[in-house]
């Protein structure tokens, strides 16, 4: 747990330090709130849901300032909790439960919970949606992929067949003009007899 709270303070430290621009008077700072939802106890001899942290006084017990302030649930403790006696334990039971039917009987207590279960609704109805919409564009990717394969590996051939036509043309050529035939080999790859053979087919 220690790794964790240098972490919040860390953390802390940025939010009050990201507030000032240059030239803004340290007066202009606003108070902010870190709020730490553990699915583990960091207080484990108490019942307490929250626990609320700011900067005191430990001798006097005086308040120096609320501008900086750490609020920690711990999630398990909610779970055991069998009563629901304030807004937070609706909440921290919401954050806590996994049967749907559990979800339902919170939403019952808390006006924000039923708006909360409808959003949760509303995005699990969008992650189908997504999910239906990236199968059919993987699908479509394949498909073009698939053509574009198909349009190239016929492009080669193309080329392939284009070429040889030209290379018989042109050994044909050079042939009627009376070339001598290891120079015919050499620019076209064709002996006489090839070139007489594709002559007469």
């Amino acid at each position: 747990m220690s790794s964790l709270i240098q972490r919040i303070l860390y953390y802390l430290s940025q939010m009050l330090v990201e507030q000032l621009k240059p030239g803004q008077k340290s007066s202009t700072i606003k108070r902010f709130i870190s709020i730490l939802i553990l699915n583990e106890e960091m207080f484990p001899k108490d019942g307490l849901l929250l626990h609320r942290f700011r900067f005191t006084d430990m001798n006097a017990g005086l308040e120096w300032t609320d501008l900086m302030e750490v609020d920690v649930l711990e999630i398990p403790k909610a779970r055991r909790k069998t009563t629901i006696d304030s807004p937070l334990d609706v909440w921290l039971k919401f954050l806590a439960v996994d049967q749907k039917e559990d979800v339902m009987q919170l939403a019952e207590h808390d006006v924000g919970v039923r708006s909360a279960c409808m959003v949760l609704k509303d995005l699990s109805a969008d992650e189908q949606t997504r999910r239906e919409a990236e199968a059919r564009e993987k699908a479509w990717r394949d498909e073009m992929d698939r053509l574009d394969g198909a349009r190239e590996e016929g492009f080669e051939q193309g080329i392939g067949i284009g070429e040889l036509k030209n290379r018989k043309q042109t050994a044909a050529i050079l042939l009627d003009a009376g070339t001598p035939e290891d120079v015919i080999f050499k620019a076209t790859g064709f002996t006489i007899d090839d070139i007489m053979k594709f002559r007469n087919t």
